[in-house]
């Protein structure tokens, strides 16, 4: 059954597929950085570093918020993908792949806000006290 949806040109599909390419090594990229904040965390942990203050703590939510806005970056990738090899679905895919896109960077920059907003109150706090 056909939609009347418009299909994008192959040219428009290259770019759809390079876009996911893209965001998808981000999320790679991001998600590791995750992943090695925990291990840092939880290296600090067995070592006792960072002995002042919630320090390992924050290491360890900070990498675990990497790795949830990673995991929501991957979302969109499946969306932009399926624009290139689906016919009468275009945008559909494409509406699909902007809102999982924005929920995305949403969290991303909410995120971003709070920890930044919680080492600069950290900051203020260590230098009252």
């Amino acid at each position: 059954m056909t939609t009347g949806e418009y299909e994008f040109t192959e040219q428009q599909n290259e770019t759809f597929s390079k876009l996911s390419a893209t965001v998808k090594r981000f999320a790679l990229v991001f998600g590791a950085f995750g992943v090695a904040l925990i291990m840092l965390g939880i290296v600090t942990f067995l070592t006792g570093a960072y002995e002042g203050g919630n320090a390992r703590a924050g290491i360890i939510v900070a990498g675990l918020v990497c790795v949830v806005v990673a995991f929501l970056f991957f979302n969109p990738t499946e969306s932009f993908y399926q624009i290139t090899t689906t016919k009468g679905m275009d945008i559909s895919n494409l509406v699909a792949a902007l809102k999982d896109l924005n929920t995305a960077v949403n969290l991303l920059r909410i995120s971003v806000a709070v920890i930044v907003l919680a080492r600069l109150i950290g900051f203020i706090a260590a230098r009252m006290g």
